[in-house]
């Protein structure tokens, strides 16, 4: 492998290194206070993925619960990060976020806040009409408030979670059967709130299929509509659902306006209940479909990696940097050509950026040490050693150079 492939390779995994030793100091504190005072039953620490809050909402008349997962690394840093918003949350609290972490520790999308909004009356939230056909198949005596649903959205769930935490201004709907009917919904009647959707077996054929009527309305006036949305449908699912998410394909590939970036797909082995679970990782695959760097973009130099990230946060509408391991990749690019003093720049922005991670002061040490400024090579790896004492390249570095630990 050439050396910037095995750089590449190498950053991606220090990032893993980073990662599990980060997990790995959690469940060792977690066992050594387990071990302390171990219950005679053998009971131990509890793994903890999120917690519950509840607030008064005035629009619905109602306390409403949310669960908020933070993703790793927020109590410990200042970034902001984007909102993944689940509905039925209750049912897909838990899977959603296992899918949005791993995805995240692989760098395949960012790190994302979750919250689950689980359901009082699932029907008047999700339902923008009451349903005029089979109402004794469908019995929904309270159908049809969806659109106040998006009032409470609107003006205070998402305020709420905008004040309460450090989010970005773009949001992601999971909504599955009568919630894929709200997100879309949403979709066509306040296109605002969301920015990528995410839909298995969406309820497309409610009401006469009332979306797609009211998808040919807004495409017509928004000639540019910048949204994701991935939609699908298990291979259980035949009559209507098979017919009107056939039709919306056939609508979308006629009408879809620019930008508007859609994908649809039968999972032929799942069924109604099974189809969430795959549509969450892929969903979440596709509406961040171009965030991973290719590395023959990053060996390029800065200024074509600056470029992927402008390019990003026009995509996504907010600033959007380059993370720690792709800087000090490129850094190294730099170091492998003698042109030190870039490099050092690159390393101190990522110091400056990550001032928590023991990886970048390694790395701006080994550029000062081949600069031949020993001094602040050994700070900086001394710095590298407090945060991480198992850094043993820092280690071994600081013994060459006649430094203790």
């Amino acid at each position: 492998m050439d050396p910037a492939g095995c750089l590449w390779e190498w950053e991606m995994i220090k990032q893993k290194m980073i990662l599990i030793y980060s997990v790995l100091s959690v469940a060792f504190m977690m066992t050594a206070t387990a071990s302390a005072g171990v219950p005679a039953d053998g009971e131990g620490s509890p793994i903890v993925i999120g917690q519950t809050i509840s607030f008064d909402s005035k629009i619905l008349g109602e306390e409403r619960e949310l669960y908020i997962h933070l993703p790793h690394g927020y109590e410990e840093s200042e970034q902001r990060y984007p909102v993944l918003y689940l509905l039925d949350g209750e049912g897909h609290f838990e899977h959603a976020v296992g899918v949005a972490d791993y995805l995240a520790s692989l760098g395949y999308i960012p790190r994302m806040i979750v919250v689950g909004i689980p359901n009082t009356d699932r029907g008047r939230d999700m339902a923008p009409t009451p349903k005029p056909d089979d109402v004794e198949a469908f019995p929904c005596p309270t159908c049809g408030g969806a659109d106040n649903f998006i009032r409470f959205l609107n003006d205070e769930c998402i305020p709420y979670v905008d004040s309460a935490y450090r989010t970005h201004p773009y949001r992601i709907v999971f909504g599955h059967s009568l919630a894929g009917l709200f997100a879309i919904h949403a979709l066509t009647t306040s296109p605002g709130t969301f920015g990528g959707y995410i839909t298995p077996s969406p309820s497309v054929f409610w009401d006469r299929a009332l979306l797609m009527k009211n998808a040919g309305s807004l495409f017509e006036t928004k000639k540019n509509l910048r949204k994701s949305f991935y939609f699908t449908r298990a291979g259980d699912e035949h009559g209507v659902w098979e017919a009107f998410s056939d039709t919306m394909t056939v609508f979308l590939e006629a009408h879809a306006p620019e930008g508007f970036d859609w994908n649809f797909r039968v999972y032929e082995d799942e069924d109604h209940n099974t189809a969430p679970h795959r549509t969450i990782l892929d969903g979440l695959r596709h509406i961040y479909s171009g965030w991973v760097i290719r590395q023959a973009v990053a060996s390029e130099g800065l200024e074509p990696t600056e470029q992927h990230y402008r390019a990003l946060s026009e995509k996504y509408g907010y600033t959007i940097a380059p993370p720690e391991h792709v800087l000090n990749f490129v850094g190294y690019q730099y170091l492998l050509r003698d042109e030190i003093d870039q490099a050092i720049s690159i390393f101190e922005r990522n110091v400056k950026e990550h001032p928590n991670s023991f990886n970048v002061y390694d790395s701006l040490g080994e550029a000062y040490a081949k600069k031949g400024e020993t001094e602040k090579a050994v700070a900086n790896y001394k710095r590298s050693l407090e945060l991480n004492p198992a850094n043993l390249h820092a280690a071994e570095v600081l013994k060459s150079l006649g430094e203790e630990k």
